[in-house]
């Protein structure tokens, strides 16, 4: 009876679309087991689509975002009215063919919305079995907190398997279905009433993240074995009676929120022996207490933070003789005492050689800062009625060259004494290019002093031969230059005949390029052209990042392209080969985490992991034509192999294995991440016999494995959902389909 009331409404809403308004106002709400409620929004991807939502958990909007040999204006998309959306999907004439809407949806509920799934539903179905749709930027258990507002993709494309096209157009309906759940926070899937619930509930000693989902009144109390991280996504925390909102034993990062405090018997948030981290929080205070009290331990203050008491005896922010504090930014005001008192260890600002007045902001009626002791201010702007400092001779550890400035302003009709450091000349550094880039656009220098060593700069095709004083001829500079007042300096650029390019230097090859590179350092290595090269060696002692600048390393003779040893990350390009004799990357120790596509047209493999650790990521393409069994391992030769004791991660791409199997593994084996949230398109691994032969540690999160013999050959170890199984048509061969569902 629901289903046939609800079919009728739909088609009913689908004639009469003007009367959408009072749809959605008697829209129906079914209970569930350990739900409030449950919230439907069905978008119809032809003629007046409709959104239906239960307690308004609404589409906002549905614009066109992309296409692939797809005409656009063939498929018609107009703004909805109110929850009400036209379209029409046509694809091209030719495989592969897509086209792509971003869909905005808004939680108008006090309640946290769950997304379920995406799915056709049976008002309308859908007529053509040859294209299907995919939602991309939200995935099973994604939640959508009161008032957030957030945004997906759906494809509309030809299924894979589909060879030739008969029909282009598809009439369907879309829903997407949420669950809502009026709880307070979250660890991952699991809910709960209270915020003090999740922290107790947090493992001891395992860094933790708790989403807040709306506002609470609670006292709070974060254990000395904890190690947590509060989002509070712009909720806010309330004491409950006249005491903390929050005392801190363990480690701490409360970030993005509001606490509020009327207690006149405790600071708002007290730091009582652990570390705490209060990033870009607004924490306001009307009890008479401090707004953050550092009792003992190690507290830093960031980003936007605003904190403001009332209080007539202590300060907003209070760190006493057992205590160290950073402040790093944020607003600071006390209406009063003193925004800032120290007895401990006290830094105000960065020590990083940058000096602004835009942050901190400490203003107090009486002093801006009143320390016992002395402390450093790097960085920031002090103001009191009886001076910025309560005394200027305690704030040492300036940066070179600066000194406390003093100056006056009249706020609200009182005037305010302000202290702040010098502010050192501005030095740009000008790529001139619009193709290029440099990794440290300004910099600030004390004057009088050098202007050091110069930043990156890259241009494609290009290497950067100097900094000068103009875009064309000018003098050139040198890291001895003396910086006296604001300045520019503009890079120079030559035509890159070399292989790579690795701090503005240019090298012909790319192993000298590695060899050139500092030990134990993170080192970016840009690829200039289309290169030949074989056996390149990275050593234990290399942290490289290998951009391959959307070019291709293939091999000159039948040897391998890679041989890696330290920590490699290869993205943006790709890796093409056609040894017999070796991996087209032999991953021998260390990590190497892999975003770029590998082809081996060899009988060898793509990656060939004899230790360490390899991780493939993002969407890249890895097939193989590798036939025979290895020397070193009991399986077959395939795309990507894992011997005993290494370890593979792959948490996307697809990986193709042309003759055999495409993934080997004798070690431990990975297969998607085990965070609750299951995507069966990614990764897809497909092979001619097996998708996944594993006789080792086996676990199998998120993807699609597919072989003619089966998609798995070996025994799952842990799994996050029900395995499914399935067929597939690829180019006339039936393969047998596994994938979580």
């Amino acid at each position: 009876m629901k289903k046939l009331l609800k079919n009728k409404t739909i088609k009913y809403i689908l004639k009469n679309k003007y009367l959408f308004m009072i749809a959605i106002a008697i829209s129906t709400l079914f209970l569930g087991v350990g739900y409030a409620q449950i919230s439907d929004i069905e978008l119809d991807v032809y003629g007046n689509a409709t959104a239906l939502a239960g307690k308004n958990v609404v589409i906002t909007s549905i614009v066109y975002d992309s296409s692939e040999n797809t005409d656009p204006d063939a498929s018609t998309v107009d703004e909805p009215n109110l929850n009400l959306m036209s379209s029409h999907v046509v694809l091209g004439n030719s495989i592969p063919s897509s086209i792509t809407y971003k869909v905005r949806i808004k939680n108008n509920t006090d309640m946290v919305a769950i997304f379920n799934k995406a799915a056709y539903i049976s008002a309308s179905g859908h007529d053509n079995n040859d294209i299907e749709f995919v939602v991309n930027g939200l995935s099973h258990g994604d939640s959508i907190s009161p008032g957030q507002r957030i945004e997906c993709t759906i494809t509309f494309k030809y299924v894979d398997s589909l060879a030739s096209i008969s029909n282009n157009v598809l009439n369907s309906s879309v829903v997407f279905k949420f669950n809502i759940e009026d709880k307070v926070a979250r660890i991952g899937n699991k809910y709960y009433d209270l915020l003090q619930d999740a922290i107790n509930d947090a493992p001891s000693d395992i860094p933790t993240v708790i989403d807040l989902l709306k506002d609470t009144e609670e006292t709070l109390t974060v254990p000395s074995d904890k190690n947590l991280e509060i989002l509070l996504r712009n909720n806010t925390i309330s004491n409950s009676g006249n005491t903390a909102v929050l005392n801190n034993e363990g480690i701490l990062i409360m970030r993005g929120g509001v606490v509020e405090s009327s207690a006149s018997g405790n600071g708002a948030v007290n730091n009582i022996g652990g570390t705490i981290t209060l990033d870009s929080m607004n924490i306001e205070v009307t009890g008479g207490k401090q707004a953050f009290y550092n009792e003992v331990g190690t507290a830093t203050i960031t980003g936007k933070s605003y904190f403001s008491t009332t209080s007539t005896q202590r300060g907003t922010v209070q760190n006493t003789a057992n205590g160290t504090l950073t402040i790093e930014s944020g607003t600071f005001i006390s209406t009063g005492h003193n925004a800032v008192v120290n007895a401990g260890s006290l830094t105000i600002g960065k020590q990083d050689g940058v000096v602004t007045n835009a942050s901190p902001k400490m203003m107090g009626r009486y002093y801006g800062i009143s320390s016992e002791k002395y402390y450093n201010f790097y960085d920031g702007i002090a103001k009191g009625r009886t001076n910025g400092l309560n005394n200027t001779g305690r704030a040492s550890g300036l940066e070179q060259g600066y000194e406390i400035v003093a100056s006056e302003e009249t706020i609200g009709g009182y005037n305010y004494f302000v202290n702040f450091p010098a502010i050192p000349a501005v030095v740009t550094f000008d790529p001139v290019n619009y193709d290029a880039t440099v990794d440290e656009p300004t910099r600030k220098v004390a004057p009088g002093y050098k202007v050091g060593t110069f930043p990156e700069a890259v241009r494609p095709n290009y290497v950067c031969s100097g900094w000068f004083t103009a875009p064309t001829g000018g003098e050139e500079v040198t890291p001895d230059t003396i910086i006296n007042s604001d300045v520019t300096f503009y890079a120079h650029w030559t035509r890159s005949t070399g292989a790579a390019s690795m701090g503005g230097a240019e090298y012909q090859t790319i192993q000298a390029a590695v060899n050139a590179a500092p030990d134990n350092t993170q080192t970016t290595i840009t690829i200039l052209k289309d290169v030949q090269e074989n056996e390149i060696t990275f050593a234990t002692t290399k942290n490289i990042i290998l951009d391959l600048n959307g070019k291709t390393i293939s091999n000159a003779t039948s040897k391998s392209i890679i041989e890696n040893n330290g920590v490699l990350n290869i993205q943006n390009g790709t890796i093409s080969s056609n040894s017999t004799t070796d991996g087209a990357i032999n991953h021998n120790k260390g990590t190497l985490t892999i975003s770029a596509n590998v082809y081996q047209t060899g009988a060898r493999q793509a990656i060939y992991i004899k230790a360490g650790t390899v991780n493939i990521t993002g969407n890249p393409t890895l097939t193989a034509s590798s036939t025979g069994t290895g020397l070193n391992s009991q399986l077959g030769r395939s795309t990507v192999q894992c011997l005993s004791g290494a370890t593979l991660n792959i948490s996307g791409g697809t990986i193709i294995g042309n003759v055999q199997q495409a993934i080997s593994n004798e070690g431990t084996l990975t297969i998607g991440s085990n965070n609750g949230s299951t995507n069966p398109g990614t990764p897809i691994i497909r092979g001619e016999t097996y998708g996944i032969v594993t006789r080792g540690v086996f676990n199998f999160y998120d993807g699609t494995a597919m072989g003619i013999t089966a998609g798995i050959d070996g025994t799952i170890s842990s799994q996050e959902t029900t395995i499914v199984n399935g067929t597939t048509v690829i180019s006339g061969k039936t393969y047998q389909t596994v994938y979580n569902s």
